[in-house]
């Protein structure tokens, strides 16, 4: 069910690029937007401005890019809160709990965060808490809107690869791929890995880890209908 979403939505896409009007533009000038984190519009509340935006940069001969990745449903629930509720506790102090008594890895066990990727794809961002209810149905509207109005749906897994191929693809045309670009490549993926971590999925022992599972099933069926059609991105 999950694939016929995504390929539907894709399949509503090439329609659509058919026009003049959505076809990439010729000049050195592009719009490039990833959808990742923060406390603007949603994906799911952005689709028609995100058409709009693509429709007033073609008319104003500027290429339009639109992308996002989606990561292993576990992985990012420990990182979402591994970043919110302690490496940036100060701005989520309401929605995190706060337990003294309680090691980070008793807090997401005792305060699930349920389904919040897919929460914040279709509602927006809450922090820990969650911003809205979900069900099947949000998981397929979801997948059929990424076929329909995104260029890339990448894996975070691919991080490098996007990198390379979106330097390749929008700034090599257009100058010299230095060796000094190629560097920061290289730096950026270097000080993510060695990040401090308070928190890791290896902390978790196999109860637990199913524990954790049982609360995000709606986030598993989104990333495997993502999945379903992915193509691994060539940097």
């Amino acid at each position: 069910m999950t694939h016929d979403s995504f390929k539907k939505g894709a399949e509503a896409r090439e329609t659509l690029t058919l026009k003049p009007w959505l076809q990439e533009s010729p000049s050195q000038r592009h719009k490039l937007i990833e959808f990742h984190c923060g406390d603007a519009l949603s994906f799911m509340q952005a689709r028609e401005a995100l058409e709009t935006m693509r429709h007033e940069h073609a008319k104003n001969d500027c290429g339009f890019f639109a992308f996002t990745m989606v990561r292993q449903p576990l992985e990012w629930l420990v990182s979402l809160y591994d970043d919110l509720c302690h490496r940036r506790l100060k701005g989520h102090k309401e929605t995190c709990p706060q337990q003294n008594s309680m090691t980070p890895k008793q807090e997401m066990l005792a305060y699930p965060h349920r389904d919040g990727l897919v929460s914040y794809l279709a509602h927006g961002f809450n922090g820990w808490a969650s911003p809205g209810s979900v069900d099947e149905r949000t998981v397929e509207e979801i997948l059929e809107s990424f076929g329909r109005h995104l260029d890339l749906v990448a894996l975070t897994s691919e991080v490098p690869q996007i990198r390379r191929y979106l330097t390749r693809r929008f700034v090599a045309p257009h100058g010299v791929l230095t060796p000094q670009v190629e560097d920061n490549l290289d730096r950026g993926e270097l000080q993510n890995a060695n990040k401090v971590k308070t928190i890791r999925l290896s902390d978790f022992d196999p109860d637990e880890l199913a524990q954790l599972n049982s609360t995000i099933q709606l986030d598993w069926m989104l990333y495997e209908g993502v999945l379903a059609t992915h193509e691994p991105v060539q940097g």
